[in-house]
């Protein structure tokens, strides 16, 4: 009977396909790959390039999300090329927003750099009449990369890092030295350069130092341990994690060979380095569109093709003003009546120059101070009197914009803009850093703040741990960490200082003061930037309160708000929604000028006791 049956089995399994469709084992964020959480392809064509990191041991089957096309679409489709190679063609879902998964069925990966690139591509169809509006096309949010098969575990030290990761934990003892946090904060703050703008959850936790080891984390999640009594050198544990040990004159030259360009030569479980020599990018006077991460671009489309031209401050790697852009390009000669190309940032248009039968434009555009931010999108745009809008009708237009147009800017002192959004690039190149306990707890909020901000640029950021005296009475930029509020330099003019129970607030424009005595005492926790010599020191720090500033630093990590916080000061109370503050010369309304400051502490004084009083106070956002 037996035998009967596991011939039966057998027929069965021979007639069944030899492959099985089933779930992808895992799914990564888009935002995790560098590209965004948002794929954007505006106007009825459109394409963009996709790289796509590919780990040891997995395979990218599809890409999913939800996509929403425009009300007039009738009908469209997505291609998915890599190469001259057609690897999928799907129709778009008739309704709006609608799921959407797209194969990636026949993708090659490119070993050598563990990634696959590709172009995603849209066509819209549409009966009558249809939007002339360049950015109005088909937009997949929440986008994920699906893979299939089981990630392989790191058995060399240059394979530990993958080419995308979701989290890094270190672990330290709980007894932690300067030495090791030191090498823990530039470790964790080097990771965070290697992937750019991808959201990795870079964190510390501790055990006992007779007792340091590291548990197996999630996929394309990886564990690093640092000790001085550890082994020397780096080497692979059980499990795939870390170890980064050595005596203490050597533990920071070993944690910084895991992302040094030596250490993809490590094809072995263990390697002890040597002396690192790093020095991060300088600032320069004048650069181009290219060195600023702004390729050659190219757009065609029916109506008006539009481009856009970042200018990222935090590349120049100092604060800047006065800038100017050299736009170099070309386009399709217009007929009729003529047209305009249109320079912009957001409604506010900087220049206009009209078209004309050559095709050709070369022109400095002025960025006024007013509207200069840490990043500052410009919209360079093609704009067509008298063109035809009917949808298959338009006529087609064409957009270019050279990669080698110069930037022209001059150092910024003070900052433009000032405070938050003026980090970090104010400071750039190298950072002290100094806290007044240097505890596990104090390691973790360090690491916290400075892995975000280096998350906001793609220059390396530099990192010095020096002593509170040292970073008060330096001249380079620093940031200073007093969970509880005392240590902290007394001569720095913060923008919103506690004593005695009253409450002060400093206009930065203004430099005066506005005193309030709140009852019952405010317990708050803050993260301030302070300009001192010339330099500016961001200060995070509480009155008696480390949980509020936890609290204020766990909300920052959310939802993209270090990118968004903006003002000379953000501050809450525990579980209150944090405040911003700014100051201004210009005030436009009372909530934005310096009386505005008087507003924002009257609800953070409210908070204490009415934590929704704080709702309908204005935040200044991005």
């Amino acid at each position: 009977m037996l035998t009967s049956v596991l011939t039966t089995l057998a027929l069965v399994a021979a007639v069944l396909p030899a492959t099985v469709s089933a779930a992808p084992s895992t799914s990564v964020d888009l935002a995790l790959t560098g590209a965004g959480q948002t794929i954007t392809l505006p106007g009825r064509t459109a394409e963009t390039g996709l790289r796509l990191p590919v780990p040891d041991g997995l395979t990218p089957v599809s890409i999913r999300g939800r996509v929403s096309t425009p009300a007039y679409v009738t009908r469209g489709s997505v291609d998915v090329k890599q190469g001259d190679r057609l690897l999928t063609r799907i129709t778009l879902p008739a309704a709006s927003p609608a799921d959407l998964t797209i194969p990636l069925t026949g993708l090659r990966v490119d070993r050598q750099s563990r990634s696959a690139a590709i172009v995603v591509s849209t066509h819209l169809d549409t009966d009558g009449f249809c939007s002339d509006d360049p950015t109005d096309g088909v937009v997949v949010t929440d986008a994920q990369v699906m893979y299939d098969g089981d990630e392989t575990l790191p058995d060399t030290v240059g394979s530990f890092l993958p080419p995308v990761m979701t989290s890094l934990t270190i672990t330290v003892p709980d007894d932690v030295q300067p030495v090791e946090a030191s090498a823990a904060v530039g470790l964790a703050t080097a990771v965070a350069a290697r992937y750019g703008s991808a959201p990795v959850s870079i964190t510390t936790v501790t055990r006992p130092r007779d007792d340091l080891r590291a548990e197996r984390g999630g996929p394309l999640s990886r564990h690093i341990v640092i000790g001085t009594n550890l082994p020397s050198g780096l080497h692979i544990a059980s499990g795939g994690a870390l170890t980064i040990g050595g005596p203490a004159p050597d533990l920071a030259a070993q944690a910084g060979f895991l992302t040094s360009d030596l250490s993809p030569l490590a094809m072995s479980p263990g390697v002890i380095a040597g002396q690192l020599y790093d020095a991060p990018q300088l600032a320069r006077d004048v650069t181009t569109l290219a060195d600023l991460g702004v390729p050659d671009q190219r757009a065609t489309t029916d109506g008006w093709p539009r481009l856009v031209v970042g200018i990222d401050q935090t590349r120049m790697a100092r604060p800047s003003h006065n800038v100017r852009v050299q736009l170099r390009g070309t386009f399709t000669p217009p007929r009729g009546d003529g047209g305009r190309i249109v320079v912009a940032v957001g409604d506010r248009v900087l220049d206009s120059v009209p078209t004309d039968a050559t095709g050709v434009f070369n022109r400095w555009v002025a960025i006024p101070d007013d509207v200069l931010a840490r990043y500052t999108e410009l919209t360079v745009t093609a704009e067509y009197g008298g063109a035809r809008t009917a949808c298959g009708q338009a006529d087609r237009a064409t957009l270019t914009l050279a990669s080698d147009g110069q930037i022209d800017a001059d150092a910024a002192d003070p900052p433009t803009p000032s405070g938050l959004q003026s980090l970090p690039q104010a400071l750039m190149p190298r950072v002290q850093l100094a806290w007044t306990r240097g505890d596990a707890a104090d390691l973790s909020r360090a690491v916290d703040i400075l892995t975000h901000l280096q998350q906001l640029t793609s220059v390396r950021l530099g990192v010095d741990v020096v002593s509170v005296a040292d970073a008060a009475s330096s001249t380079h930029p620093a940031v200073v960490i007093g969970a509880d509020g005392t240590g902290l330099p007394a001569d720095l003019a913060l923008p919103l200082t506690s004593k005695d129970g009253r409450l002060t607030v400093r206009d930065s424009v203004t430099g005066t003061d506005r005193v309030f005595t709140p009852d019952p005492a405010v317990r708050y926790g803050s993260l301030q930037v302070a300009r001192d010599n010339g330099r500016s020191v961001l200060v995070a720090s509480s009155v008696g309160n480390a949980a509020a500033l936890d609290d204020l630093l766990g909300w920052l990590g959310r939802d993209g708000h270090w990118s968004s916080a903006a003002g000379d000061a953000i501050v809450t109370t525990v579980g209150a929604e944090p405040v911003m503050i700014a100051s201004t010369a210009t005030p436009a309304r009372a909530e934005e000028s310096g009386s505005g400051w008087t507003y924002a502490v009257i609800a953070l004084i409210g908070a204490a006791a009415l934590a929704l009083l704080l709702l309908v106070v204005r935040r200044r956002r991005k």
